[in-house]
């Protein structure tokens, strides 16, 4: 805070000294339809700064708003829960059902048991093809 107060002070002095050194120093300024004759340069200078403060300012601060709108969005819980794809979420929801359909089927599906529902399991030892 204090190296605020004196970079401020600085600037103020050197602001001063500038326009102290410059008040002869004088120019024309042309403004499409009309001419100031013997402007002391400091104000023309100062004049400029200003104006471009105000061109710039609505960027900045557009920019601003969109940096702080989107920060906002990314700290809601409502974009915390939906933070996957349409087609991750599509497919979450059918492993989601096919979990219940197996669950409730007692696990006898091609993906729980790793052979197909089909599939007849062999009755004797000739048709497994081992011996004792």
């Amino acid at each position: 805070m204090v190296i605020r107060l004196i970079g401020t002070i600085v600037a103020i002095i050197i602001m001063a000294f500038f326009v102290g050194f410059n008040l002869e120093n004088k120019c024309d300024v042309s403004l499409l339809f009309a001419t100031f004759k013997d402007v002391p340069v400091f104000i023309t200078i100062m004049l400029s700064f200003a104006v471009g403060i105000l061109f710039t300012l609505p960027v900045a601060l557009s920019i601003r708003f969109k940096k702080n709108k989107k920060e906002e969005k990314k700290d809601s819980p409502k974009e915390k829960k939906h933070r996957f794809s349409k087609k991750s979420r599509t497919e979450e929801k059918a492993l989601a059902a096919q979990q219940n359909a197996d669950s409730a089927s007692g696990g006898k599906t091609a993906d729980s048991s790793g052979e197909s529902a089909g599939r007849a399991e062999p009755e004797s030892e000739s048709e497994t093809g081992s011996a004792i």
